[in-house]
């Protein structure tokens, strides 16, 4: 987990564009990761995106529903999301603010690569500004928070129902709840 949330923040702050490329499923990490760009891009026919760690007696933590709250503005949707789990599809994940670009499947690399290009003709400095800026109104004191979530999923870590779902997940069965 932390190397994992290291990686989503050395992207969120990077100073530079950052593209996502969904062209599958992002659960888990992958969305987690996916969350720490600036753009998500997502194929339409094929795209997935879920926080669903509570089926492995996990959560997304604070930081990331926050974030995930922000960015969509649905208070009904991130609780489908972190309390059920649920797998979005790619329409849905764009419609509710969660990726930026809905693309075809069919030259959906290619469509990332100009994007890319797009944006790396933008201003340097100017885009570090306005990125930091924007993780600032999203996040609030970012060093806290993530701080908070570490702790908290370091106890869930430590529960059996985390060491259930893991071992679930690692031997491809139904986690047993007690």
């Amino acid at each position: 987990f932390d190397r994992m949330i290291v990686a989503h923040r050395a992207l969120a702050s990077l100073g530079k564009p950052t593209i996502a490329a969904i062209e599958g499923y992002a659960l888990l990490g992958g969305f987690i990761i996916a969350l720490g760009c600036d753009w998500r891009l997502i194929a339409e026919e094929t795209g997935r995106v879920a926080l669903s760690e509570v089926r492995l007696g996990l959560s997304p933590t604070a930081a990331l529903v926050r974030l995930v709250s922000a960015l969509t503005g649905r208070p009904g949707l991130v609780k489908e999301l972190v309390l059920k789990g649920a797998i979005l599809r790619a329409k849905e994940a764009f419609d509710a603010g969660l990726a930026d670009r809905l693309l075809p499947a069919a030259g959906f690399r290619e469509q990332v690569v100009r994007e890319a290009q797009h944006l790396a003709k933008l201003p340097p400095a100017a885009y570090a500004a306005v990125q930091g800026s924007l993780r600032r109104a999203l996040l609030g004191d970012e060093d806290a928070l993530w701080a908070e979530s570490r702790l908290e999923l370091e106890r869930l870590l430590r529960g059996a129902e985390a060491k259930e779902g893991l071992s679930a997940a690692k031997e491809k069965r139904r986690p047993r709840w007690e």
